[in-house]
Protein backbone atom coordinates (compact mmCIF):
# COMPACT_ATOMS: atom_id res chain seq x y z
CA UNK A 1 0.00 0.00 0.00
CA UNK A 2 3.09 2.37 0.82
CA UNK A 3 3.78 2.23 -3.06
CA UNK A 4 0.30 3.85 -3.95
CA UNK A 5 -0.10 6.16 -0.72
CA UNK A 6 3.18 7.75 -0.81
CA UNK A 7 4.06 8.26 -4.14
CA UNK A 8 4.25 11.66 -4.18
CA UNK A 9 7.20 11.87 -1.89
CA UNK A 10 9.01 9.66 -4.95
CA UNK A 11 7.97 12.75 -7.03
CA UNK A 12 8.96 16.29 -8.09
CA UNK A 13 6.02 18.69 -8.46
CA UNK A 14 8.01 20.82 -10.16
CA UNK A 15 7.47 18.90 -13.02
CA UNK A 16 4.01 18.33 -12.99
CA UNK A 17 3.15 19.16 -16.49
CA UNK A 18 0.29 17.06 -17.15
CA UNK A 19 0.54 16.38 -21.12
CA UNK A 20 4.32 15.51 -20.19
CA UNK A 21 3.47 13.33 -17.22
CA UNK A 22 0.56 11.80 -19.64
CA UNK A 23 3.09 11.14 -22.80
CA UNK A 24 5.70 9.76 -19.90
CA UNK A 25 2.83 7.22 -18.54
CA UNK A 26 2.27 6.27 -21.90
CA UNK A 27 6.07 5.86 -22.76
CA UNK A 28 6.44 3.34 -19.94
CA UNK A 29 3.61 1.72 -19.41
CA UNK A 30 1.30 2.30 -22.73
CA UNK A 31 -0.86 -1.12 -22.42
CA UNK A 32 -1.73 -0.10 -18.76
CA UNK A 33 -5.25 0.88 -18.08
CA UNK A 34 -5.80 5.02 -17.68
CA UNK A 35 -9.15 6.27 -17.26
CA UNK A 36 -12.74 4.22 -18.07
CA UNK A 37 -15.84 6.78 -18.04
CA UNK A 38 -19.00 5.68 -16.76
CA UNK A 39 -19.49 1.66 -17.76
CA UNK A 40 -17.35 2.34 -21.12
CA UNK A 41 -13.91 0.40 -21.80
CA UNK A 42 -10.77 1.16 -20.02
CA UNK A 43 -8.23 3.14 -22.24
CA UNK A 44 -5.03 2.96 -21.99
CA UNK A 45 -2.21 5.38 -21.86
CA UNK A 46 -0.98 4.79 -24.82
CA UNK A 47 -4.42 5.42 -26.16
CA UNK A 48 -5.52 8.60 -24.41
CA UNK A 49 -2.09 9.82 -25.35
CA UNK A 50 -2.31 9.16 -29.12
CA UNK A 51 -5.72 10.88 -29.26
CA UNK A 52 -4.71 13.51 -27.46
CA UNK A 53 -1.26 14.05 -30.04
CA UNK A 54 -4.38 14.05 -33.10
CA UNK A 55 -5.93 17.01 -30.90
CA UNK A 56 -2.96 18.87 -31.04
CA UNK A 57 -1.52 18.53 -34.36
CA UNK A 58 -4.77 19.32 -35.09
CA UNK A 59 -5.14 22.50 -33.55
CA UNK A 60 -1.66 22.81 -34.90
CA UNK A 61 -1.68 22.43 -38.23
CA UNK A 62 -4.85 24.77 -38.13
CA UNK A 63 -2.45 27.94 -36.47
CA UNK A 64 -3.13 27.45 -32.77
CA UNK A 65 -0.49 30.05 -30.85
CA UNK A 66 1.07 29.65 -27.72
CA UNK A 67 -1.49 30.69 -25.22
CA UNK A 68 -4.25 31.33 -27.70
CA UNK A 69 -8.17 29.95 -26.16
CA UNK A 70 -9.67 26.76 -27.69
CA UNK A 71 -13.54 27.44 -26.23
CA UNK A 72 -15.10 23.73 -25.78
CA UNK A 73 -18.62 22.90 -26.03
CA UNK A 74 -18.54 19.19 -24.67
CA UNK A 75 -20.89 16.77 -22.05
CA UNK A 76 -18.56 15.05 -19.52
CA UNK A 77 -17.43 11.80 -22.05
CA UNK A 78 -14.35 10.31 -23.08
CA UNK A 79 -13.49 12.52 -25.89
CA UNK A 80 -13.78 15.79 -23.50
CA UNK A 81 -10.22 14.44 -21.77
CA UNK A 82 -8.10 14.29 -24.97
CA UNK A 83 -9.47 17.07 -26.60
CA UNK A 84 -8.02 18.71 -22.92
CA UNK A 85 -4.77 17.15 -22.84
CA UNK A 86 -4.62 18.12 -26.86
CA UNK A 87 -5.31 21.40 -26.22
CA UNK A 88 -2.77 21.44 -23.24
CA UNK A 89 -0.25 19.64 -25.77
CA UNK A 90 -0.45 22.36 -28.63
CA UNK A 91 0.23 25.44 -26.04
CA UNK A 92 -3.45 26.22 -26.00
CA UNK A 93 -5.57 27.29 -22.94
CA UNK A 94 -8.73 25.13 -22.74
CA UNK A 95 -11.88 27.22 -22.02
CA UNK A 96 -14.87 25.37 -21.40
CA UNK A 97 -18.02 25.99 -22.03
CA UNK A 98 -21.57 25.25 -19.78
CA UNK A 99 -23.77 23.26 -21.40
CA UNK A 100 -27.13 25.07 -20.56
CA UNK A 101 -25.62 27.98 -22.59
CA UNK A 102 -27.54 29.02 -25.24
CA UNK A 103 -28.20 32.66 -27.67
CA UNK A 104 -26.00 35.26 -26.69
CA UNK A 105 -25.15 34.41 -23.64
CA UNK A 106 -23.25 31.26 -25.78
CA UNK A 107 -21.93 33.89 -28.05
CA UNK A 108 -20.61 35.87 -25.41
CA UNK A 109 -18.45 33.12 -23.97
CA UNK A 110 -17.01 32.09 -26.85
CA UNK A 111 -16.18 35.68 -27.96
CA UNK A 112 -14.90 36.54 -24.49
CA UNK A 113 -11.45 34.63 -24.58
CA UNK A 114 -11.06 35.38 -28.27
CA UNK A 115 -11.44 32.04 -29.20
CA UNK A 116 -10.82 31.23 -32.94
CA UNK A 117 -10.98 27.62 -32.31
CA UNK A 118 -14.21 25.83 -30.91
CA UNK A 119 -14.38 22.01 -30.05
CA UNK A 120 -18.28 21.07 -30.20
CA UNK A 121 -20.43 17.63 -29.65
CA UNK A 122 -22.58 17.22 -32.37
CA UNK A 123 -25.41 17.03 -30.21
CA UNK A 124 -25.65 20.83 -29.58
CA UNK A 125 -24.37 22.04 -32.96
CA UNK A 126 -27.73 23.60 -33.19
CA UNK A 127 -26.62 25.97 -30.68
CA UNK A 128 -23.78 26.97 -32.49
CA UNK A 129 -25.83 27.71 -35.98
CA UNK A 130 -28.27 30.27 -34.29
CA UNK A 131 -25.27 32.46 -33.41
CA UNK A 132 -22.46 31.96 -36.26
CA UNK A 133 -23.47 35.54 -37.35
CA UNK A 134 -22.24 36.52 -33.56
CA UNK A 135 -18.92 34.68 -33.78
CA UNK A 136 -16.89 37.21 -35.04
CA UNK A 137 -13.49 35.61 -34.47
CA UNK A 138 -14.37 31.72 -34.69
CA UNK A 139 -12.39 30.30 -37.67
CA UNK A 140 -12.73 26.54 -36.88
CA UNK A 141 -15.50 24.56 -35.39
CA UNK A 142 -14.56 20.90 -34.66
CA UNK A 143 -17.20 18.81 -34.55
CA UNK A 144 -17.46 15.33 -32.48
CA UNK A 145 -20.09 12.87 -32.59
CA UNK A 146 -20.90 11.56 -29.73
CA UNK A 147 -18.73 8.22 -28.81
CA UNK A 148 -16.22 9.32 -31.38
CA UNK A 149 -12.51 7.75 -30.37
CA UNK A 150 -10.39 9.80 -32.71
CA UNK A 151 -9.04 13.15 -32.52
CA UNK A 152 -9.82 15.81 -35.16
CA UNK A 153 -7.51 15.26 -37.87
CA UNK A 154 -8.54 16.75 -41.31
CA UNK A 155 -7.13 20.29 -42.70
CA UNK A 156 -9.71 22.75 -42.86
CA UNK A 157 -10.02 26.55 -44.76
CA UNK A 158 -10.17 29.34 -42.68
CA UNK A 159 -13.50 31.67 -43.58
CA UNK A 160 -13.79 34.92 -41.85
CA UNK A 161 -17.60 35.34 -42.86
CA UNK A 162 -18.50 31.95 -41.45
CA UNK A 163 -16.40 29.00 -39.30
CA UNK A 164 -15.10 26.09 -41.03
CA UNK A 165 -16.78 23.16 -40.01
CA UNK A 166 -15.03 20.09 -39.80
CA UNK A 167 -15.94 16.21 -38.77
CA UNK A 168 -13.15 14.46 -36.99
CA UNK A 169 -10.89 11.36 -38.86
CA UNK A 170 -8.30 8.88 -37.91
CA UNK A 171 -5.13 9.34 -38.58
CA UNK A 172 -1.76 8.73 -36.49
CA UNK A 173 0.07 11.25 -35.24
CA UNK A 174 2.27 11.96 -31.97
CA UNK A 175 3.54 14.98 -29.70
Amino acid sequence: MSEWSDWYRREDPTGWVLPRILRERAEAHPDRDYVRVGDGPWRSYGEVNARANRVANALIARGLRPGEAVSTLLPNCEENLAVWFGIQKAGGVQCPINLAYRGDFLSWVINLPRSRFLVIDAGHLDRLETIAADLPLLEHATILQSGERSGPTRACATSRSRPSWTRPTASPASR
